[in-house]
């Protein structure tokens, strides 16, 4: 089970050559995610796109743009950065389930 959000954001800052390390092989492995995270920081920073409140707790701190598709990089949906973290843990387990 992983740590706290707090517990790993220390390790991050103590391990940065392991956090750059991983950051690298994300963006080689996954070059479709990394283009769609650019667009909605391009789109937001230009106004194209507002962030909006949290889909689930209606939330307007830490806002985070989750995509349900890479394909549509601007067909977000926003959620707070806790709810975001407790929906993706519901999509594993629900891939868990089904295997």
């Amino acid at each position: 089970m992983p740590g706290t959000p707090e517990q790993c954001r220390r390790y991050r800052l103590r391990h940065p050559e392991r956090e750059r390390a991983y950051q690298s092989a994300y963006r080689r492995e996954h070059p479709e995610r990394k283009r769609a995270h650019n667009a909605v920081y391009r789109a937001v920073k230009s106004g194209k796109l507002k962030r909006g409140p949290c889909a689930w707790c209606y939330s307007t701190q830490k806002i985070e743009a989750h995509h349900n598709n890479y394909d549509n990089p601007l067909d977000v949906t926003w959620l707070c950065q806790g709810c975001h973290v407790k929906y993706h843990r519901l999509l594993k387990e629900a891939v868990r389930g089904r295997l």
